[in-house]
């Protein structure tokens, strides 16, 4: 699995610099609130679900224990499936009665703890909403719109506990036809990260809400959990948000070089709202600092 990376070892360290020069990539994960319009109407019952290919996991934890063994790799979690789904081959439509549809589209993938969504060709057009959810709607993400869109039209959403999750997409009649996206990836989780049913903890690992971490109770705001995908895998690290000498609020991250991936468009950065908020940032974009003959790309932030 080690050669699943192609990880520089002549860094420790890679650092991100949260510029103010793209508006795009830093409204990633704006949402504008509300509730799906199944919860306020009364939509057709059924519509298209689809199923994922069920996969070994036993044969990924045992893969898992070996690498585990290893300091410079990030802890896996999630099998990562490459799909296309888009309005014109999967889901259903429903047309309401002001002229404005609706479409859905459940996925399922048996077994899973949770399932994430990374998009391409994304582009809500005005007035349109996309929330996304669970079977239950236990968890609700959403609504996103217009102040989503992004110049690459990547964009991903935080996993939903359970083995299906439900897309739900909402265009008014002055939008018909303008919205678009495909969904690239489902990332199933077969191990539970998030802390749904169990929290995992490693012997070496200090919980800081517990009273042995008392003295950082202020550094632990800056620290959030970053997920990526790598081939077919999805894959865990953590970060800091980090000050300079100036203290002039410039929004530095960092994290271990063994997290760093050739595809950075998937990394979803989970709680990292409030610490925006915290920094009164309104517009916050991504630069990757690493290796100069590296591209630049643009992150998602959750």
């Amino acid at each position: 699995m080690k050669d699943e990376f192609n990880l520089r070892k002549t860094a420790t360290v890679v650092m991100i610099l949260f510029t103010l020069s793209f508006l795009q990539s830093a409204s990633a994960q704006i949402n504008i609130g509300g509730e799906p319009i199944s919860s306020i109407t009364q939509l057709n019952e059924t519509f298209e679900t689809v199923t994922l290919p069920e996969f070994d996991v036993q044969k990924m934890l045992e893969e898992d224990r070996i690498t585990e063994q290893a300091m410079d790799m990030p802890t896996r979690y999630a099998r990562v499936f490459d799909t296309d789904f888009t309005f014109g081959n999967s889901g259903s439509w429903e047309e309401m009665s002001d002229g404005s549809r609706i479409w859905r589209l459940a996925i399922n993938s048996n077994g899973a703890v949770s399932l994430g969504l990374t998009y391409k060709e994304f582009f809500m057009p005005k007035g349109a909403t996309l929330f996304v959810y669970n079977q239950d709607k236990s968890m609700v993400f959403g609504a996103f719109s217009e102040l989503n869109n992004s110049a690459d039209g990547i964009f991903a959403t935080v996993p939903v506990y359970g083995s299906k999750v439900i897309i739900e997409y909402y265009e008014p009649a002055y939008s018909i036809g303008q919205g678009r996206f495909t969904i690239s990836q489902v990332i199933h989780a077969y191990k539970d990260i998030f802390g749904f049913n169990t929290v995992l903890e490693e012997p070496c690992n200090i919980n800081i809400n517990c009273p042995i971490g008392a003295p950082w109770q202020e550094q632990k705001r800056s620290v959030t959990r970053i997920t990526f995908n790598q081939g077919t895998s999805g894959f865990l690290c953590s970060g800091s948000l980090i000050n300079n000498t100036l203290n002039n609020r410039v929004p530095l991250y960092l994290y271990a070089e063994h997290c760093a991936t050739d595809n950075y468009s998937t990394m979803v950065f989970t709680s990292i709202t409030k610490i925006l908020h915290a920094l009164e940032l309104s517009e916050v974009f991504l630069t990757l600092w690493l290796e100069p003959h590296l591209k630049q790309n643009s992150l998602q932030l959750i």
